[in-house]
């Protein structure tokens, strides 16, 4: 009987109001947004503008005049919608397009050293619109302050032009503007004495094409630092910075 009353006794005993448990707070993870600035160097090798044009190593004649290289950068601003790992870029960019003023020799068989043209590019731009999908693989925690990964993707854009390429052809090319100017020299003494042949303007419209590998620095879930390598209608190797959120 004593140990009835005193379960009876414990089942009685007040206890109090039930104190409510926090739920373990879930891992924030990555941010799902970002937006940021770019910048990109770029270039066409050599090896690709082998294929179609001379270069002074290649002549027996000229040798004083090397090819031009083809060179750009590209500046621009993007905005990021990032439901990890995927990750969907919107962007919008300068590119500035650098060509040197120079002999440009297309190769024939047999070759004619003495047939090239000589091109002044002028202002040549493409002001782009575009969006890119990477995926993007985590190397490190993404849950700590700072963690890496590595991405890659593509994407698709358009461009407007701007600019142009003032062009001087040999004597006797039946293009010449002046047909009797110095009619049997090179372009490179028609471009002192004579007018320009051509006013070469490129394509109002041209498509973009973006092939993108990289790694990505997150710091604090509210910045993140990233560098790229790919294609971009050139090759090119650039930095883009920005906030998360």
């Amino acid at each position: 009987m004593l140990s009835v009353w005193m379960a009876l006794a414990a089942h009685a005993q007040p206890t109090g109001p039930e104190v409510p448990v926090a739920d373990e707070a879930p891992p924030e993870g990555p941010s799902r947004y970002a937006a940021g600035v770019r910048y990109r160097n770029m270039w066409v090798p050599n090896g690709i503008v082998d294929s179609f044009y001379f270069d002074a190593d290649d002549r027996d004649v000229l040798t004083e005049f090397a090819r031009p290289k083809i060179r750009g950068w590209a500046l621009g601003a993007e905005f990021g919608i990032q439901p990890f790992p995927a990750s969907f870029q919107f962007f919008a960019e300068y590119i500035n397009i650098n060509i040197e003023e120079g002999y440009w020799d297309d190769k024939e068989s047999p070759p004619d050293y003495l047939d090239g043209d000589w091109i002044r590019a002028e202002g040549l731009g493409i002001f782009g619109l575009g969006a890119s999908y990477t995926y993007e693989l985590a190397l490190t925690d993404v849950n700590a302050d700072v963690w890496v990964s590595m991405h890659f993707g593509a994407g698709l854009g358009i461009g407007f032009a701007t600019g142009n390429l003032t062009q001087w052809h040999p004597g006797g090319h039946p293009e010449n503007v002046e047909f009797d100017c110095l009619a049997e020299d090179t372009a490179i003494q028609r471009k002192d004495k004579c007018k320009p042949d051509t006013d070469w303007r490129p394509p109002p419209v041209v498509p973009l094409v973006d092939i993108t590998l990289g790694a990505r620095v997150h710091i604090a879930q509210h910045a993140h630092i990233r560098a790229d390598f790919g294609v971009h209608d050139m090759l090119y190797a650039g930095v883009a910075g920005g906030g998360e959120w």
